[in-house]
């Protein structure tokens, strides 16, 4: 099912706040983008957990805290994925896997940044600018992006297209008060997490389904004709043809090879 949302009306529906290994204060921001509890996040946000051997990452979503698991994280992309451990369905954003944006786009933000607006959150809107390299990490520059009040904390923020209406990636970093960084969600990025990719691929979910749709109409119409289902026949030739390799067990190399029923096959 496609699921149609406005990510810019309601978005703490879908954004969490990421804690401190050894204490319940604001590291940094995360979301959902998977209805099952999977988190995207920045690697730098949850690395001080990684640096004391933890597994599992405290996080405070809609006056609750959970833990989430560490799934799977990419130092070089600046990339981490978790996945809240109590079940449920979670509302989760979509996630473009065709990279179909371009410069000058315009995008949206939602983190919680330290100071005054840690506890409501805070948005940010800006336009998107080339790419470059951060420590070593592939980004791309926000201008425009009113960020006075954004602040530490912000890190691992969604980046939402407003055209397509999908996340592209993550706010990684900010060097003034308007100008800012995102990692983007590339191809390197879902080669390595597939089960997201399949998920948010919806273009392949609908060419199965609709190629299931049409399979099961052409039985239905396979029904009322003369022509035996592909499946049906492939089964007879089967049969005919392990018949045929019994019969021929039963030589005579005078007479030839004889039938199970006495007639010689020639």
């Amino acid at each position: 099912m496609v699921q149609q949302i406005d990510f810019t009306k309601n978005p703490d529906k879908y954004v969490i706040r990421i804690l401190f290994p050894n204490k319940d204060k604001l590291k940094g921001t995360g979301f959902f983008c998977h209805p099952e509890g999977y988190i995207l996040t920045c690697y730098h946000v949850i690395e001080s957990y990684l640096n004391k051997n933890k597994t599992q990452v405290k996080i405070f979503y809609q006056g609750k805290k959970y833990q989430a698991e560490i799934e799977k994280y990419f130092e070089n992309l600046d990339i981490a994925l978790l996945k809240i451990k109590e079940k449920g369905f979670f509302p989760y954003l979509p996630l473009d896997i065709y990279e179909r944006w371009k410069i000058r786009d315009e995008i949206f933000s939602f983190g919680y940044p330290k100071g005054y607006f840690e506890e409501p959150g805070n948005s940010a809107t800006g336009v998107i600018e080339g790419i470059t390299k951060i420590y070593g990490v592939k980004v791309h520059g926000i201008s425009d992006f009113a960020m006075e009040n954004i602040k530490e904390g912000y890190s691992g923020a969604p980046v939402w297209h407003l055209r397509i209406n999908k996340v592209i990636g993550l706010i990684s970093m900010k060097y003034t008060s308007r100008q800012a960084f995102f990692v983007p969600l590339g191809n390197e990025f879902f080669e390595n997490c597939k089960e997201l990719r399949e998920f948010h691929d919806i273009f392949e979910r609908i060419r199965l389904k609709l190629a299931e749709e049409a399979k099961e109409k052409l039985k239905e119409k396979l029904k009322d004709t003369e022509f035996i289902p592909l499946n049906l026949e492939r089964k007879v030739f089967l049969r005919k043809r392990n018949l045929r390799k019994k019969d021929l067990k039963k030589e005579d190399p005078k007479k030839g090879c004889m039938g199970a029923n006495g007639n010689l096959l020639i």
